[in-house]
């Protein structure tokens, strides 16, 4: 297998892990509605697997000598999965909006 190639598709991963974590994290932290504080909490549970996530993928990366993305700038050039800031924070849309996320295809196409 081309290393090169498989560091990019992990960088991808790791991107797309981060994201999602931010996307959750920030999520539990803004969220407005009934059941609010259980939501939240769900959020925040997602939110630690992303990055938990993201750790073994940043492992994996560097074992193969290459480097993680460095920015967040650089999560969203490299994710293949789409970004959406949480602009209605009530209850049902922000989740109805990370369901949206988290089965959303991919931005580009692989070759």
């Amino acid at each position: 297998m081309d290393v090169e190639h498989l560091l990019r598709l992990l960088n991808e991963a790791y991107a797309s892990e981060w994201l999602a974590y931010y996307q959750y994290w920030l999520g539990a932290k803004v969220i407005k509605g009934p059941m609010k504080d259980a939501v939240a909490a769900e959020l925040n549970l997602h939110a630690s697997e992303e990055l938990n996530h993201a750790v073994l993928v940043a492992g994996r990366i560097l074992q193969l000598g290459g480097t993680p993305v460095l920015t967040p700038a650089g999560w969203a050039e490299f994710s293949p999965c789409p970004y959406d800031a949480p602009e209605d924070p009530y209850v049902a849309v922000l989740l109805d909006q990370n369901i949206a996320g988290s089965s959303a295809p991919s931005r580009r196409t692989r070759t």
